[in-house]
Formats: structure tokens, sequence, C-alpha cells
């Protein structure tokens, strides 16, 4: 397995990773860890995409930096949106975790002393021992980002005291290794939406050509049986709306 390095993240991008892993955690519901990750989740809590800090060279270090609130949501739930999708996923290969490799890592994690470069190591190598079993077709790096937030799951499941530790180790690890696949996860799920988008304002529009309109109350009459195709369905349409409460005028019985 080759993990490479990036050149760091940025703000932006770290907290991008932290809500990703967050909601992956909540999406495990049977979990013995909830109340821990509930106080876990009311500190980042409207502190993920709203901070307006800059870099030290004044440029803006979110990676998702935008300036309307709309668009900050529309990014959040678009990472909630992976989150839930690998949790959904991660439930078919959660099994492929040993309970002896959970054991050991929540032993080494429990060590204060150990480092923070230390306990990446050890996800490391759990990681890569766990690919070393994974079939050579699959996405390795959507995979090994799977993994790496099951094994998270797994060790705060067997101790829910390190969540803390465990998830802050493993958004760095993630941020210095698996920063991309997180990129475009994101981005491909905010692309095929906007592609949903445009094609059903598409067909709304062409919807709209063919309409026929009140002149009254500029209601569409396609909801009264309108049809572009048959000239003599206007009229019956028409009708129809003109006793509609709605086309009534106000006060009108």
């Amino acid at each position: 397995m080759d993990l490479k390095v990036s050149n760091g993240p940025g703000l932006g991008d770290e907290r991008t990773t932290s809500l990703l892993l967050l909601g992956f955690l909540q999406s495990c519901p049977n979990s013995c860890f909830q109340r821990e990750l509930e106080v876990l989740g009311h500190e980042f809590s409207g502190h993920l995409f709203y901070d307006d800090e800059l870099q030290t060279d004044g440029n803006r270090s979110s990676y998702f930096s935008v300036a309307a609130e709309t668009d900050s949501e529309r990014q959040e739930e678009a990472v909630r949106e992976v989150a839930r999708q690998l949790a959904q996923i991660g439930d078919r290969l959660e099994g492929s975790i040993h309970p002896g490799m959970v054991a050991s890592l929540v032993s080494r994690f429990s060590v204060r002393s150990l480092s923070e470069e230390d306990r990446r190591q050890c996800l490391m190598d759990a990681l890569e021992q766990l690919m070393r079993t994974c079939p050579a077709d699959v996405d390795h790096e959507k995979t090994q980002l799977l993994l790496t937030m099951l094994l998270a799951k797994k060790i705060a499941d067997h101790s829910p005291a390190l969540l803390r530790d465990v998830f802050r180790t493993t958004v760095t690890f993630i941020n210095q290794n698996l920063l991309a696949s997180v990129r475009n996860l994101v981005r491909s799920l905010l692309l095929s939406r906007s592609r949903r988008w445009t094609e059903w304002t598409t067909q709304q529009k062409r919807d709209c050509e063919d309409a026929r309109w009140c002149q009254r109350c500029g209601c569409c009459l396609h909801g009264h049986g309108v049809s572009a195709t048959d000239p003599g369905s206007e009229k019956t349409a028409r009708d129809d709306h003109r006793v509609s409460p709605h086309h009534q005028k106000p006060g009108a019985v």
C-alpha cells in the first residue's frame, strides 16, 4: 500500500475531515461511546465551516471557503451525506477487523506517554495489514479511508474513554495521508447533486414552455387537465379553474 503524505491541509480541510469522521461515528447508533460522542459533537457544532480565519499569507485557509451561510450549510450536508454512505458500506467491512487487532490498538492508545506520531504509526500499521486482505480491484483510497474510520470506531467502542484521543489522531492521520480521497468524495457528491438540479430545472422549464396559463391569476392550468396537444382541453381546464377557491377574488363566496 502506498500512502503519500500531502503538503498539509488547510484549516478548512481539518474541519471537513472532523465533520466527516464525526458524521461517520454518529451513524453507528449501537456503539458504546454515544455519551462521549454527544459531548464531542456539541464542541464541534457551529464551528466547522463558519470560521473566517486567514492564513499568514492573507489567503482564505478553507478548502470550502464560502461567503454565504447557505453555501456553508450545503457543503456541510454534503460531507454528512458522504459520512452516512461510508457508514453503510462500513457495516459490511467491519467483520474484517479482528478483535485481537482492536485490543492491541486500545492497549497502545491507552499509554499516555505515547506520542501522536507513534499513535498515527499504529493506525498505519493496522491499516496496511487490513489492506493486504482486500481484493486487488477495490477502490484503494476509498477503502483506506473507510477502514481508518472503522478502526477509530472499533477503538472507541472497546474503550469509550479513548474517543477524544483516537478522534484527534484519526483526523490528523486522514489529513496527512487520505485528504485527496475526502475531497474527491465530497466533490463528486456535490457535482452529482448539481447535475440532478440542472436536469430538474431544465425539465421544469420545458414544462412551462408547453403550459397554458390562467390570464386572471397566472396559475398554470396543467393541474386542471389541460393538454398542449389537445386544444379543446384548455377551455375545459379554464372552466374548472374559474370555480376553484384559488381563482376566486378575496372575499368571494
